[in-house]
C-alpha cells in the first residue's frame, strides 16, 4: 500500500538508509501522493469491499537544491 521512491545513493535492501532519505529529504506538502479507492488485497483487512487508499513517498533530493546538502555526514 505504500511505495517510496528515493535516490541512487539509497541502499533499498537497507530499512535504515531509506528511513534516513524519508527523515532528510521528504516534505509531506510537496512529497506525498494519495490514491484513494483503489483495487486492494482480498487479505488485507483494512480495505473496505476490496478497496483502500494508497501512497507514494518522494524520497529524493529537490532538482533545484544542492544535491551536496542531502549528502551523508560521514563520522
Amino acid at each position: 500500500k505504500q511505495v517510496v521512491i528515493v535516490d541512487e545513493d539509497i541502499d533499498v535492501f537497507d530499512d535504515r538508509d531509506v528511513e534516513w532519505a524519508i527523515a532528510t529529504r521528504f516534505q509531506a506538502d510537496r512529497g506525498l501522493v494519495v490514491l484513494h479507492d483503489v483495487r486492494g488485497s482480498s487479505i488485507d483487512p483494512s480495505a473496505r469491499d476490496g478497496f483502500t487508499s494508497k501512497m507514494g513517498i518522494d524520497a529524493t533530493k529537490p532538482l533545484a537544491a544542492d544535491p551536496a546538502m542531502f549528502d551523508k555526514a560521514t563520522l
